[in-house]
């Protein structure tokens, strides 16, 4: 009797496989269905350090570097430790780390005084919003447009 409702059930389940199977083929033709996945926009200069962090697999190479420094800097790999300590700070030296995209600096608004010289970045206009930079080092760039990105200019040293 036990083997019996075992055949029963087994062919049962076979056969509500195959209609599902049935409907599958009907909804997504003969090609696998595809899933949409919806990605993250990629970070921007208004993008926090810990948004920056979180998705540095997507961003460009040269983006990537920035957060992996910064990441350095702040003694840490975990991106939520690093952005506490980055922001908490108002000294950061960059000097000779081959940077050249500075955007995932653009919102560490506390930093009073930021040196990156001895890079290779050609564009400063992501620190625009460094307004509490008292002191910008530069030298050693290859900036295209030498004007400094916050006011007063004074503060910025090619």
């Amino acid at each position: 009797m036990q083997t019996q409702f075992l055949k029963i059930s087994h062919t049962s389940l076979i056969q509500k496989s195959i209609s599902i199977a049935t409907v599958m083929i009907a909804i997504c033709g003969l090609s696998s269905c595809e899933r949409t996945v919806t990605q993250a926009p990629l970070p921007n200069l208004d993008s926090s350090f810990l948004e920056w962090c979180l998705q540095k697999e997507s961003i460009s190479a040269e983006a990537r570097k920035t957060v992996e420094a910064l990441l350095e800097k702040a003694g840490t790999s975990d991106c939520q430790a690093a952005s506490e300590d980055l922001l908490s700070r108002s000294l950061l030296n960059l000097n000779g780390l081959n940077l050249t995209d500075i955007s995932p600096v653009a919102q560490l608004t506390n930093l009073e005084s930021l040196s990156l010289s001895d890079n290779e970045i050609t564009d400063i206009s992501p620190l625009s919003e460094l307004t509490n930079l008292k002191k910008l080092y530069l030298s050693g760039n290859e900036i295209v447009s030498q004007t400094c990105p916050v006011s007063p200019e004074s503060i910025c040293e090619f």
